[in-house]
């Protein structure tokens, strides 16, 4: 899940809390009565799951505030988990089906209803420039180690991340691949850092591999590679 596998232990530790608090809550029921009304106690278990998800929703809150920080790490894990519930809308799967922890479910909803509201295409590029302007107003990291490390991969993937969105954009305008080619010519991104480190010229290499895809490809497909250019950068 790109940058997200790294960030989403805060997550995975969220939900084991979650599920330990779930089964606590849930009440100890014995053989003899499992046996009388095995029905009625499938519904009232049932009803004890909904009761205690309910109540750590109220409990955290705003799912997004709990998931991303201020920084730019924060920054990299909200885009990153953009572009892996979009995968899953284009799936035709519903929230229920994307997702079945219910606490995650409004922040599925949430980006369902940007999606619907733009289109997929749209969606997916305002989430690239999104990111870039994420990094750039990002809150300092107090750990002054943790924001250079941070600071190392992600300024460095906005750049990157800007080469994407601008050949996007002339992919979509019909315009020769030379003006934004020479353009990024000139800049040499260093990805020092980031998961394309060792690959000789990699924005360049992206932005033609882009213009390669959009001869065969509809330009939404175009876009997705993309958006997938882009969270791999920070994984």
């Amino acid at each position: 899940m790109s940058n997200l596998n790294h960030n989403s232990y805060r997550y995975l530790g969220f939900v084991t809390v979650a599920l330990a608090v779930i089964a606590i809550a849930s009440p100890v029921v014995s053989n003899a009565q499992t046996v009388k009304d095995p029905e009625g106690k499938a519904r009232e278990s049932a009803q004890e799951y909904k009761k205690s998800q309910d109540e750590l929703i109220n409990e955290f809150g705003d799912v997004e505030d709990m998931l991303y920080s201020k920084d730019k790490k924060g920054c990299a894990m909200k885009a990153s988990m953009f572009g892996v519930v979009a995968k899953k809308y284009r799936q035709g799967l519903s929230v229920e089906e994307a997702v079945d922890i219910k606490i995650m479910q409004p922040l599925y909803n949430n980006i369902y209803k940007k999606i619907r509201k733009t289109g997929l295409e749209k969606a997916l590029l305002n989430n690239m420039v999104g990111y870039q302007k994420c990094v750039a107003n990002a809150q300092p990291n107090s750990d002054a180690g943790a924001q250079y490390d941070m600071s190392l991969v992600n300024d460095a993937c906005a750049s990157l991340n800007a080469a994407i969105v601008d050949t996007l954009v002339s992919i979509k305008k019909r315009r020769k691949i030379d003006g934004v080619f020479k353009k990024y010519q000139r800049k040499n991104i260093d990805l020092t850092g980031t998961t394309y480190e060792n690959i000789p010229d990699a924005a360049l290499m992206f932005i033609g591999s882009l213009y390669k895809t959009s001869q065969t490809k509809e330009y939404l497909d175009v876009v997705e590679m993309g958006s997938n250019i882009s969270s791999g950068c920070r994984s």
